[in-house]
């Protein structure tokens, strides 16, 4: 229990501690009230994240449409499902979905040796680009290919 009790002081002069009182084995986050110097657990949570051990969340891609591509920002992480409609040569493709069409660029490695028609439904992880000049083109830079 002192020894217990010594960790909890050592962490509690920092900005976040695991709670130390938790009887079950989840850690919780915790915030110091300046006031008192009593632990405060966070009203922050993310269910998805809490629940999945991840700590990164905006790390994982989110699931977006093409016509959603327009209302991100540059570099965002993104997932979409459609189809690639056909080769428009040097590893970029025009990829479609329900909503519109944008240019992906996908490295050779990623197609895991797989033949692909444009009848073939498709779900990519990557990075959405953004350029500006001479004018604005959206394409997404492709990590994975998973096939369905």
């Amino acid at each position: 229990m002192m020894k217990k009790t010594a960790l909890c002081a050592i962490l509690a002069s920092t900005a976040l501690v695991t709670a130390c009182q938790n009887t079950t084995d989840k850690p919780q986050e915790i915030k110091m009230s300046a006031a008192n110097a009593q632990p405060i657990p966070s009203q922050q949570s993310s269910t998805n994240a809490a629940q999945t051990g991840v700590i990164n969340t905006s790390a994982i891609n989110s699931q977006v449409t093409v016509s959603q591509l327009a209302t991100l920002k540059d570099d965002s992480q993104v997932r979409l499902t459609g189809k690639v409609t056909k080769s428009l040569g040097d590893e970029k493709y025009e990829f479609a979905d329900a909503t519109g069409v944008v240019v992906v660029e996908i490295d050779d490695e990623a197609w895991q040796g797989r033949a692909v028609t444009a009848n073939d439904t498709l779900t990519i992880d990557g990075e959405l680009d953004i350029s500006h000049l001479p004018t604005k083109r959206t394409k997404v830079d492709v990590d994975t290919v998973t096939f369905h």
